[in-house]
């Protein structure tokens, strides 16, 4: 079974090295406001070539403990579940015994609005760019606002078909 994401987002694994437990929280707060699922890959190049991370089993299980806090504490509401977000190492072989691809999914939508603990509200661009929202209400008037341009779309879609339909003999 595969699972079908809204983004791919692709991270060298040099950039794994400035990324902060906040960087992630930040992704997936904004991702969840703005109703997306993602899959964010650390470890392949710019011209999309996999060159994994070295991590040893140390640093992924600080990683792995880092991740699991950042979920369990620091979102308001909590999470639905426990695993709408994930993060996986995956072997790179022929690169040493300790490179990684690291993955960190986001599987699924809800319909509750997230900030963090500290009051930070963010939403998801189109590009994968995160915005810092300053509270909940307008990160709400922003989902209804996208919410509204969908239907319009979807109306405009359900009309064009009912003209064609219209057009062709019974």
């Amino acid at each position: 079974m595969s699972a079908q994401f809204d983004l791919v987002l692709l991270d060298s694994g040099d950039r794994l090295k400035d990324l902060t437990t906040a960087d992630v929280q930040k992704k997936l707060c904004g991702a969840l406001n703005a109703k997306r699922t993602f899959i964010w890959i650390f470890g392949v190049n710019s011209e999309i070539i996999v060159e994994g991370c070295v991590l040893d089993r140390d640093t992924r299980d600080t990683i792995r403990q880092s991740f699991s806090f950042a979920l369990e504490s620091e979102f308001v509401p909590p999470l639905e579940c426990h695993n709408m977000a994930n993060i996986t190492f995956i072997p790179v072989h022929g690169n040493g015994n300790n490179c990684f691809v690291i993955e960190i999914t986001l599987n699924c939508t809800s319909d509750r609005m997230y900030q963090l603990s500290s009051g930070r509200v963010f939403f998801m661009k189109d590009d994968g760019k995160i915005d810092e929202i300053p509270n909940m209400t307008e990160a709400r008037r922003i989902v209804l606002y996208r919410e509204i341009e969908h239907l319009k779309e979807q109306c405009s879609a359900e009309e064009e078909e009912r003209k064609r339909n219209l057009g062709t003999p019974v």
